[in-house]
């Protein structure tokens, strides 16, 4: 059987042991970029320095994609602030401005999508008390909150 086995030969490099130099220098836009955020993914503020220059170095328009994924990305593993990020935006192109600013609004829209939904969950948790404390039962409990019976049934639970 080993003979109809394909043979590999992989290369595993440490990028510990890379200097950035080196990353930089590395033609391809995307495994540059990748590379980089990698890196500096435990130094937060090295990490948001190279990532807005990094945006700033790919092509306009062609690799918007990942310019949203390094950008997102970035933002989940630091914990910058609102005037970190407005510092960092005012010395980009106008029209890197203008995707990160529709990426930014992305990511707050997520956000508010996100806290509409808790709000909704926190509002059939008390719907489902006081149907509960009225004396209604499960079924007509599940039919007013569109909820599967065990749903209700946790929920009362954790309320006793």
């Amino acid at each position: 059987m080993l003979r109809y086995l394909p043979s590999f030969s992989r290369v595993f490099i440490d990028l510990n042991e890379l200097d950035i130099g080196q990353i930089e220098g590395l033609r391809n836009a995307f495994i540059r970029a990748v590379l980089l955020v990698q890196k500096l993914a435990q130094d937060e503020d090295q990490l948001l320095d190279k990532v807005f220059r990094i945006l700033n170095t790919l092509e306009p328009g062609i690799q918007r994609n990942l310019r949203q994924v390094l950008l997102v990305y970035s933002l989940k593993i630091t914990r910058a602030t609102k005037e970190i990020l407005k510092s960092k935006i005012r010395h980009m192109t106008p029209q890197l401005k203008s995707e990160i600013l529709s990426t930014y609004d992305q990511i707050k829209l997520e956000g508010k999508l996100e806290g509409k939904l808790e709000g909704k969950i926190e509002r059939n948790i008390e719907v489902i008390s006081n149907l509960h404390d009225a004396g209604m039962d499960i079924d007509f409990i599940m039919k007013v909150t569109e909820l599967t019976r065990e749903v209700v049934e946790k929920i009362i639970k954790e309320k006793e």
